[in-house]
């Protein structure tokens, strides 16, 4: 792994677009951006008031105007730069945009043209690579204008970045050779050597080895250039990554070796550590493993002097594949947890780095904001000494401006959680709906599901019997045809059986409003439910008993409903109950109302089949084929009673009984109706 120690641009592609968020406080952005807002307004207002007083001023104006317009544009450059610092990118553009408008009305080319540029670095660190061309072109014509080669070289320097971001290699490449030309005519040695080494980058960025390493070359050999050590070193190490890109690893290391002497010149412990790790790393892809691990080790050694772990990381990586060539695997696992533990601390140093920096830049915004505060409040005073008057009003526009801002944003935070509320609102509303929907769909489902499952058999039946009928009338015997019609209505009875119990369950669920309580008396409902089935239930050898308190008060409870739920259980005791056996309904008043009980005796039930009676199409003793019921009674019981908010119990036991009881409310207080 070889490190490239890069010399930067004088305008670095990556650092444009990393510079300003790496020193951006994320927590004070909001505070920040109020605060530029003001003061732009602030000095806008200004501007605006010092025009105002300039266009009432008699002969003398048009001079006092323009010098007025020029202090205008200085304080929007002065705001916009405070805005670059505050990371507020765009609002910084704007007050420059407006800033060389009033140049350009003026005449002050010059001035323009630096306004220009410095749009076109803003355009570059925003990524709009076509408006920040368009600005340092027109830049570089008006420097061109006045003659100014200084400033042409580093609008030509910008334009190469953004040929460069733009992946227009060759264009850039131009550029670079453009500004060299204006550094060398000019006689400015430290530029056009700076200059060389951006061209080498750019090859080595383009993958041209020879070219970056050509360009690298002649940087550092530019005559009269003050190279300093450092700059020289970085690029002998520069000129090494090449060679070692192109796997000449002799060479790499011939440039690492020139640079070692003059790291230890500058006397720079992290530089000299990463030019010892780089050199080490190369004898190790040589095979030279002595010479490798001594530099390595020297380079850990200048690392830890300088107490920079990330070279110290590096190093002991490197180390980590020394050890491993070598065969020493307890020694390459030493440094290599070693490493482990160096990247652990640099990612907590880093993150509480971070945080220092956070509040050291906070501290240090307020502090320049109370600064630039005061001056701009002094700038102010000199310049309207003399309009004392009209700066009184201003200060009260400002306080009034501020002050509806500030209701601005109050409204619109109470706006904004207005409409939040509402659309939670809403959102509830659509999760009922959605819900609703969904049971709807669901109810649908299951009763298709039921139709088919309760209907094909007793339809199968009838179609078969009417079938045969159909085609052997004529073998039939009277008592035959009897029989088979007698089958065919007694499916057709079931099915009409099911048809109804279905949709009076569907019913119940969908329409649970239709319940109309009303008064009556629930002894005579029930002794006439008994008198119905005593007929069927004597046919069946069964008996009913009936014990009903003479003064049981009058309930409230829909009339209809509750014959229906009678109806239902003792429907289901008669099928339940065998011969021999009886059935026994009581009614008796209880302390808040009347109480129903409704028992049989017989195969009874057990335990685990109770929770299971009021599930739809469950009928008792493992008998789910519906031959002795559709499955729905007691469903329709138990749908009917939730309606009313009324409980049912249910006990029994195997081989003995099974007993169903609910209590119905009074219709009125018992001692009244006694009464």
């Amino acid at each position: 792994m070889i490190h490239l120690i890069k010399y930067r641009m004088v305008e670095p592609v990556k650092a444009m677009n990393d510079r300003r968020a790496g020193s951006r406080d994320r927590h004070g952005s909001m505070l920040a951006a109020i605060r530029g807002r003001f003061f732009a307004c602030l000095l806008a207002l200004v501007s605006a008031a010092t025009s105002v007083c300039a266009a009432s001023a008699t002969d003398g104006a048009t001079g006092t105007r323009d010098g007025a317009d020029r202090e205008r544009a200085h304080a929007l450059c002065l705001t916009a730069t405070q805005l670059i610092e505050e990371g507020e990118a765009q609002q910084a553009y704007e007050s420059f945009d407006e800033a060389q408008r009033i140049y350009e009305a003026i005449d002050a080319t010059a001035d323009r043209a630096k306004v220009l540029s410095d749009m076109g670095k803003i355009q570059t660190d925003l990524s709009q690579y076509p408006i920040a061309m368009d600005h340092l072109l027109n830049a570089l014509g008006l420097f061109e204008t006045v003659g100014d080669s200084q400033s042409q070289m580093l609008v030509l320097n910008r334009l190469a970045i953004v040929h460069l971001e733009l992946s227009e290699i060759d264009k850039a490449l131009q550029r670079f050779d453009q500004a060299l030309t204006l550094a060398r005519n000019s006689g400015n040695n430290e530029r056009a050597a700076a200059i060389l080494g951006n061209m080498g980058i750019v090859h080595a960025r383009r993958g041209d080895h020879l070219k970056a390493i050509e360009f690298y070359t002649r940087s550092i050999e530019v005559p009269g250039a003050d190279q300093d050590p450092r700059k020289t070193a970085i690029f002998q190490n520069n000129i090494a990554v090449q060679y070692a890109r192109q796997g000449d690893f002799e060479s790499a290391l011939d440039h690492y070796l020139q640079a070692l002497p003059l790291l230890e010149e500058v006397g720079d412990q992290q530089l000299l550590g990463e030019g010892y790790n780089n050199t080490g790393e190369a004898y190790l892809l040589l095979g030279r493993l002595r010479e490798a691990e001594e530099s390595m080790m020297k380079g850990l050694r200048a690392a830890e002097r300088s107490g920079e772990k990330v070279t110290q990381q590096d190093c002991y990586l490197n180390l980590t594949s020394l050890h491993e060539a070598r065969g020493d695997f307890d020694k390459a696992l030493r440094s290599h947890q070693r490493y482990a533990e160096l990247r652990e601390e640099i990612f907590s140093e880093a993150k509480a780095a971070q945080i220092a920096e956070l509040e050291a830049a906070h501290e240090t915004r307020k502090k320049e904001d109370e600064i630039n505060r005061l001056k701009v409040e002094a700038d102010f005073q000199d310049v309207q000494l003399e309009k004392h008057l009209q700066v009184r009003y201003l200060l009260i526009l400002s306080v009034i401006l501020l002050l509806v801002i500030l209701a601005i944003l109050v409204i619109g935070y109470r706006r904004k959680v207005a409409t939040q509320r509402l659309l939670r609102e809403k959102n509830e509303q659509l999760d009922h709906l959605a819900q609703r929907l969904k049971r709807t769909d669901q109810l649908r489902r299951e009763l298709v599901s039921n139709l088919t499952h309760d209907l094909r058999s007793p339809l199968a039946v009838l179609h078969g019997y009417l079938e045969s009928l159909l085609l052997k009338d004529d073998q039939f015997s009277p008592a035959e045809r009897r029989k088979h019609l007698e089958v065919a209505l007694a499916a057709s009875s079931r099915v009409q059986r099911l048809v109804s119990d279905l949709f009076d369950l569907s019913l119940l669920e969908t329409r649970p409003e239709d319940v109309q309580r009303e008064p009556f008396s629930i002894s005579d409902l029930v002794s006439d439910a008994a008198q119905q089935y005593g007929l069927l239930a004597g046919e069946k050898g069964v008996e009913i008993q009936l014990d009903i308190d003479s003064a049981t008060p009058m309930v409230q409870a829909d009339i209809g409903l509750m014959e229906r739920v009678l109806h239902n259980l003792l429907s289901n005791a008669v099928r339940y109950t065998t011969q021999g056996n009886g059935i026994e309904v009581r009614v008796q008043p209880d302390g808040d109302g009347v109480g129903i009980s409704i028992a049989n005796s017989g195969p009874g039930i057990s335990a685990e089949e109770i929770p299971l009676l009021f599930d739809r199409y469950y009928t008792a003793n493992g008998d789910h084929d519906g031959d002795n019921g559709s499955g729905l009674g007691l469903a329709i019981v138990k749908k009917i009673l939730d309606l009313h908010d009324i409980e049912i119990n249910v006990s029994g036991a195997p081989g003995e009984y099974v007993s169903f009881c609910f209590r119905l409310p009074y219709a009125d207080p018992p001692r009244l109706q006694s009464h």
